[in-house]
């Protein structure tokens, strides 16, 4: 079975390399459009190609974080609890499992299958909207193709997102839609956030920016947008899974050494330097978290209200700005 997998793999990991060598070709039938977009269409081949030979290559992984999706989906196709044990930890809003309930019919392997293909498509889109998000900020498209290839050429976080087939990029993509998106078209803008927070909780720190702008359009088309997700999938499978998210974030802990967060530092700071003092993990956390959040939050709140990232508008000005500044902040807490 795991033999049969690798080779189904890179039997598809062959055919997208022809639909992108096909792209190339068909491209090429527009000289104007290949001229104006050169440096990005250069990038986007060699992040491409590389993320698909990533992809497509060997690496002793095969379903990854992406079981823990499926088994949640499975749980929700036959109308149970989610079965969450230490090493399966379903840790997310529902909307994720719900969208998968379909694939639960043909089995985790074709469902992982499909999601990796799905994820190499998100990696992909990441380098058009990174390139033109950085053109929001004002980034000649030159510096802007080199500065979108320095960050993703050899982008850890990013490939081990492909390796263990995580949600992260999909997160990203939406939120960077959502940027783009402003102000032209509000509805879609808060749309992409809202489905963003649906997927990982975190990017509603974001909407911060767009309550100092005063932006109530766009606000109440967020609120709109999170409530109709809501309704949607209790539709579907019942508000109990939300009651058991909003369980499972409240309780959750997670001190392993690979993660990069304030608990994990202390639990096992003291866990390897000063195991006496291990029962003070926790408050010692929190007090430590508290102050790393003052610490960014107040230059954040400084640059946030001047706007002092991006130009148009000074509701623009402070949602470009936003998107800079609580990124650091969504880390701090």
């Amino acid at each position: 079975g795991t033999a049969r997998s690798g080779r189904r793999t890179r039997e598809t990991g062959t055919a997208l390399a022809w639909v992108g060598f096909g792209a190339l070709i068909a491209l090429s039938q527009f000289p104007g459009f290949v001229r104006r977009h050169a440096a990005l269409l250069v990038v986007l081949a060699v992040l491409g190609f590389s993320f698909l030979d990533f992809v497509r290559g060997p690496n002793g992984i095969l379903v990854g974080d992406f079981s823990n999706y499926f088994l949640a989906a499975r749980d929700m196709y036959h109308g149970r609890p989610i079965d969450q044990q230490p090493l399966r930890l379903y840790l997310y809003p529902p909307l994720l499992a719900t969208t998968l309930m379909p694939l639960v019919p043909y089995g985790l392997s074709l469902a992982s299958n499909l999601f990796r293909i799905l994820n190499l498509g998100a990696a992909v889109l990441l380098v058009p909207l990174l390139y033109a998000a950085l053109g929001r900020y004002r980034f000649p498209p030159l510096l802007a193709a080199a500065v979108t290839l320095l960050l993703l050429a050899v982008n850890v976080p990013l490939l081990d997102t492909l390796r263990y087939q995580q949600i992260n990029l999909f997160v990203v993509d939406l939120t960077l839609g959502c940027l783009l998106l402003y102000p032209r078209a509000c509805w879609a803008s808060a749309l992409a956030l809202a489905l963003a927070v649906h997927l990982k909780v975190y990017p509603v720190l974001l909407v911060l920016a767009f309550l100092v702008a005063r932006d109530w359009r766009w606000v109440g088309w967020f609120a709109l947008w999170a409530v109709a997700v809501v309704v949607g999938t209790s539709l579907v499978n019942g508000p109990a899974y939300y009651l058991d998210f909003l369980h499972q974030a409240a309780s959750l802990r997670e001190p392993g050494i690979r993660n990069v967060a304030v608990d994990s530092l202390v639990h096992n700071t003291l866990r390897l330097l000063l195991p006496g003092w291990l029962g003070l993990d926790r408050p010692l956390a929190l007090g430590l978290r508290g102050l790393l959040a003052l610490a960014v939050a107040w230059p954040a709140w400084r640059l946030l209200r001047r706007g002092a990232l991006g130009s148009g508008s000074r509701a623009e000005r402070i949602t470009l700005t936003g998107q800079v500044v609580l990124p650091p902040l969504m880390l701090a807490v």
